[in-house]
């Protein structure tokens, strides 16, 4: 279940150092290749290893993960991403 790669957590440095939407569309490959596409593909492992021990367990990989954009309308924080 090795899912995650040393550009995940360089991809995570350099957005907390760049926490602007400019440089997320520059990245987005990036975030897609090393972030998204890696964390659905652990989260759905996991789920599938989980409903073998509980198959009440019937949840989509989509609705255990939250967006990586915040919602700035009503926060003091306007940092787009989480």
């Amino acid at each position: 279940m090795s899912h995650f790669s040393k550009e995940l957590i360089k991809f995570l440095k350099d957005l907390s150092k760049n926490n602007n939407r400019e440089w997320f569309t520059e990245n987005k490959k990036r975030y897609e290749n090393f972030v998204k596409e890696p964390f659905f593909n652990f989260i759905d492992e996991l789920i599938t290893r989980m409903n073998m021990d509980d198959p009440s367990i019937a949840i989509e990989p989509k609705d255990a993960i939250f967006r990586i954009h915040r919602d700035v309308r009503f926060s003091n924080d306007k940092s787009p991403y989480k």
